[in-house]
């Protein structure tokens, strides 16, 4: 072989190499990126985000979201463990999706609750708009004021009618009472305060209570319930035990 020949061929060495290189380097980062996971994780406190597509979440205390970095751009599918509000930016023929559980909520415009739950059971409610809601191969529209229950072990989805004032409480920091039953009253209480509040008397349980509180302690709904009800309140170990008739 010549000198010039070998040149030549050199040369074709260098320029292949460096196709192969810029291949690996924004190839190989673009599929990285397209696999790299995101999570938001909580604790024992509440946490609002706004998502890279410019939606809004309300992610609930002991819960979890993750997506993947192309989250915005080639998909808007996110994974849900817990209890979230959405508030769902419209991208049109990107869809937000969000799985929970076995079940996938395909959102139409829309901002919408989901909560699962231990034993395998999601809960979904809708606030604004309307959502699809799939669980294998079968489909529900969920619109404004309903919800569907969705059992993971009996396989069954339930649509109805949301009574539940309450159910983003975590989120808006209101809670509304009205003729409310104590048993119930102190369920929430304790579910938003992550407390264990015991009542002394089961009389009591069937007593209702009608407020509204914007932002309030415990100790100031607690101090409200002993003045409405003329009980007595004490501190335990755990949480608070409420004494007395009540009404």
């Amino acid at each position: 072989l010549n000198h010039n020949l070998l040149l030549r061929i050199a040369a074709s060495i260098v320029v292949v190499v460096g196709f192969a290189l810029a291949y690996y380097v924004i190839i190989g980062k673009e599929e990285s990126e397209k696999f790299s996971e995101i999570k938001i994780t909580t604790h024992q406190d509440t946490r609002n985000d706004t998502l890279p597509d410019g939606s809004i979440i309300a992610l609930n205390k002991n819960s979890t979201v993750t997506y993947n970095t192309g989250f915005g751009k080639s998909n808007r599918k996110i994974i849900l463990n817990g209890e979230a509000f959405f508030q769902v930016k419209h991208k049109a023929g990107n869809n937000f999706i969000v799985v929970a559980n076995e079940l996938e909520i395909r959102d139409i415009g829309t901002a919408f609750n989901i909560k699962t739950k231990k034993g395998g059971e999601t809960e979904v409610i809708v606030s604004e708009g309307s959502v699809m809601v799939t669980a294998e191969r079968d489909s529900m529209l969920v619109v404004k004021g309903n919800k569907v229950r969705y059992n993971k072990a009996q396989k069954k989805m339930i649509k109805e009618t949301n009574n539940d004032i309450n159910f983003d409480a975590y989120r808006t920091k209101t809670l509304v009472f009205e003729r409310a039953e104590m048993y119930k009253v102190i369920e929430i209480l304790n579910d938003i305060y992550n407390t264990k509040i015991e009542i002394d008397n089961e009389n009591f349980r069937g007593c209702k209570l009608t407020a509204t509180f914007n932002n309030e302690s415990l100790d100031s709904i607690l101090e409200i319930i002993q003045d409405t009800f003329l009980i007595k309140i004490n501190k335990t170990d755990t949480g608070f035990n409420l004494e007395g008739n009540g009404c």
